[in-house]
This record gives C-alpha cells, sequence and structure tokens, in this order.
C-alpha cells in the first residue's frame, strides 16, 4: 500500500489498490465502499470538495511504471463516473491540492510538475524542475508555495500561481524522498534517501543546527502535530522527533514491512491527533495522540506575584484515547 488520504471530517479513510480505491471506516477498520479506478497502481491521493454542493472526491495519481501515468478524479457520492485530468508517459508519485479544490499540482517519473485548474483540469503551467524523480510534493497552508523533492537531490520551492521556481536547497547529500511545510508557512523540512531531515527557509537557506536523524533509513513519509515531527521509515518505523530539543524520541510504532504514509487528523485544537500509518504489507495502524496540555493556570497572591502552585490540588485528568487498531486495507505490495 503506497497511497492513503484522511477524508475531512476524520470519518473515512481511502486506501489505493490494485486498479480501484477502498474506502475505509477509520472508527472500526470496516470497508465502507470501492471506487474502480482504471490505474494499475495508486501511488498518492487527496480528498477535495467540487461544485457548489461541496461534493467529495479523490485525486489520485499513479500508472503504470515506465509505461503511463494519469491523475484522476474520483467522485465519492458515485453520481459522476471517474475522469481522467491528465495522462504522461510516466508514472506520476505524488499530488497536492488544496482543500476547496480549486488547482492541483502532480509530478513524477518525467521530472516535471504540472499545474491543473480544477475541476475542468485545464493546464495552468508545466515545468522541467528537476533533473531525476519527483518523489513528494508539499502544498503552503495558504496555497501560495509548492515544495517539491526529487531524487536529484534537491529540493525546490515554486510559486503556485505561475509555476516559476523561487528557491533551491542543495544541502542533502542523497536523493530527497518527502517534504513538507512547516506550521508558520515560514520552512520546509524534507527528508532524504539517507536518513536525514533538514528544515530550510524560503529563500531555500538551510536553518542552523536543525538536522534531524531518526534513523540510517529512507525517510518515506512526514507529517507535523506542532512541537513533533512525525517521520515513517523504509525499515519499519514511525519515530516522533521533539523540534524544541531536535532529538528523536521512542518510536510510536514499529512495523516489519516498509512504512510508506503517515495521515494526521483531528477535530479540534484541543481534541487528541488520529494517526494513520500504513505501509507495503497492506495494513493500516490506527493510533490516538494526547493534546498538549495547556499551562497550569497561575493564581495571584495579594502582591501581584504567581503564587506556589498547590502540589496538593487535584490535577485534570488525561482524556482517554481510542485503543489503537490495526486492520488489512490492501493485499500487500
Amino acid at each position: 500500500m503506497t497511497a492513503s488520504a484522511s477524508a475531512p471530517d476524520g470519518a473515512t479513510l481511502a486506501v489505493g489498490g490494485y486498479r480501484e480505491i477502498t474506502l475505509w471506516d477509520t472508527a472500526t477498520g470496516k470497508l465502507k465502499q470501492r471506487l474502480p479506478c482504471a490505474m494499475e497502481r495508486t501511488l498518492d491521493l487527496v480528498w477535495i470538495v467540487t461544485g457548489t454542493d461541496n461534493t467529495p472526491a479523490l485525486l489520485a495519481a499513479g500508472g503504470s511504471p515506465g509505461r503511463a501515468g494519469a491523475l484522476w478524479l474520483l467522485d465519492t457520492t458515485g453520481r459522476e463516473p471517474p475522469r481522467r485530468l491528465l495522462q504522461t508517459r510516466d508514472t506520476l508519485h505524488c499530488v497536492a491540492a488544496p482543500a476547496d479544490g480549486s488547482f492541483a499540482v502532480t509530478a513524477g517519473a518525467t521530472n516535471t510538475l504540472h499545474c491543473l485548474a480544477l475541476p475542468g483540469g485545464k493546464t495552468r503551467w508545466e515545468i522541467e524542475a528537476h533533473s531525476d524523480w519527483v518523489m513528494d510534493l508539499a502544498l503552503s497552508a495558504d496555497s501560495q508555495w509548492v515544495a517539491s523533492a526529487s531524487r536529484d537531490r534537491t529540493a525546490r520551492l515554486l510559486s503556485a500561481e505561475k509555476g516559476e521556481v523561487e528557491a533551491t536547497f542543495m544541502a542533502h547529500g542523497a536523493a530527497v524522498t518527502s517534504v513538507l511545510f512547516a506550521g508558520d508557512g515560514q520552512s520546509v523540512y524534507s527528508g532524504s534517501a539517507d536518513g536525514e531531515i533538514r528544515n530550510w527557509n524560503l529563500q531555500g537557506e538551510g536553518n542552523k543546527d536543525t538536522t534531524l536523524k531518526p534513523g540510517r533509513s529512507e525517510i518515506t513519509a512526514l507529517a507535523l502535530t506542532g512541537k513533533e515531527l512525525l517521520a515513517t521509515l523504509a525499515d519499519g518505523r514511525l519515530v516522533p522527533l521533539d523540534l524544541s530539543k531536535r532529538s528523536a524520541l521512542a518510536p510510536l510504532l514499529t512495523s516489519d514491512s516498509r512504512l510508506e504514509i503517515a495521515r494526521l487528523w483531528r477535530g479540534g485544537e484541543h481534541e487528541p491527533w488520529m494517526l494513520l500509518a500504513g505501509g507495503l504489507d497492506g495494513r493500516i495502524h490506527r493510533l490516538h495522540l494526547p493534546p498538549p496540555q495547556p499551562p497550569p493556570d497561575k493564581v495571584e497572591n495579594d502582591d501581584n506575584k504567581p503564587a506556589a502552585e498547590d502540589e496538593t490540588a487535584p490535577q485534570p485528568e488525561a482524556p482517554a484515547l481510542p485503543p489503537p487498531l490495526q486492520f488489512i486495507a490492501s493485499p500487500g505490495w
């Protein structure tokens, strides 16, 4: 399994399969729906909404290695047939799009980034931004920037409006395999095949002392909770990294198979994160991460100075989290 996407409400997980997309209930792990897809392999998925009624839809990128690639738009309600938006001469590895479905950027083994206006699919721009395969794409929260990762050992920042390369990060010593914008949108994390994660600004300059090393294994995917960066590794581990201390923590998950995907969702600022991870064995692992605890209220004394905390006062209990869940979503790779 190499593709998944969590629906905007968190209740459904879309998973790429052989010539189909399957939809799963994230609460129970039960199959909800099968969507036929003409592609042999689906390598990336993104949920969007379309039409005036905000119909939920999926963008699916993939193809047949060495023969053809495609980007498809799939109406999850079944009212509209699947529609191919783009065809390329080799596989598309990744797709990024804002939730409103106004446009999509996709790229892959042709080294070219394509930006399409949605829902029609008209090309807005194309650029051969790399000299080798594009492995991953990320879109900034404000939809102004696109970050790309490539086997040519570079990561790039492009204008989402015009497709112009604005910055290039060249400090990686191996193929760049994953990219993710920081929470403030002012920097990018990029992971590489030699197990390093680097942080660089929108000018393509590496931020000092921010190289993270969760292990000597390819960084296959990145996700961000706020204070922690999550990395899935080719050796089957999912490792959280404390950004304030720039250190790797104990793995949240250890799998016998290569992990490829990590998706996060939560219903609100004070709700726990739901983490969905999976890999080449076709198994989905669902974990819930506790929300950050607010600092304790300080009591002011008569001198307007913070009073010492009362250690005997009852402390609020941590919210109960749903138990971990595992289910098979595809027959494996």
